[in-house]
């Protein structure tokens, strides 16, 4: 049985990750949360610890969520590069850890991104990738699931909900416009 909290040093900076499972011989999965600061190690076991009877399945929490997050941090280091480069680290580690050549990566949401690029980076150490919840057009996707609520909204007459999406409008390119802020 393997259950593990580990704290390591990755890109300069201390970071935690859980691994469970039965057996040390299963494969190993790395699972990358979304957020950016969304971990989901409690999440997981909970809800995926089936997961754990057929892999290792390693749950890190990402620099700046979860134990992975210290007052003070320095925003500059949240970058996708950056988060790939501690991946890439994080992998080095697991896969001698854990005596293996390849590893599943599970990313979802912001983890689906970091996932589908570490794979496209390393694919000599990914067995496979899964994306959950995969970010294709984060615009797009804003602008419909706004639309989509304003309409259930309007057929279920819900008036706050109603004049608050309309007084907010969908983002603009992703982001919150000045009126959002309540």
């Amino acid at each position: 049985m393997i259950d593990v909290i580990h704290k390591l040093t990755l890109g300069g900076e201390e970071q935690w990750y859980v691994a469970r499972g039965r057996s040390s011989e299963l494969p190993l999965l790395l699972f990358l949360h979304g957020g950016p600061g969304s971990p989901q190690t409690g999440a997981q076991h909970k809800y995926n610890r089936e997961l754990e009877h057929h892999y290792i399945v390693v749950n890190w929490d990402q620099r700046g969520g979860g134990k992975s997050y210290r007052p003070g941090m320095d925003p500059s280091g949240m970058t996708i590069e950056q988060l790939l480069a501690d991946a890439y680290e994080l992998t080095q580690h697991l896969l001698q850890r854990f005596g293996k050549e390849k590893l599943v990566v599970m990313g979802h949401s912001m983890g689906a991104v970091l996932g589908a690029q570490f794979a496209a980076r390393h694919p000599e150490r990914i067995a496979v990738y899964v994306g959950i919840n995969q970010p294709v057009n984060r615009v797009e996707e804003e602008e419909r699931t706004h639309q989509y609520v304003l309409t259930e909204s309007k057929k279920r007459h819900i008036t706050k909900a109603m004049q608050q999406l309309e007084r907010i409008k969908p983002p603009i390119m992703g982001a919150l416009r000045p009126q959002m802020i309540w």
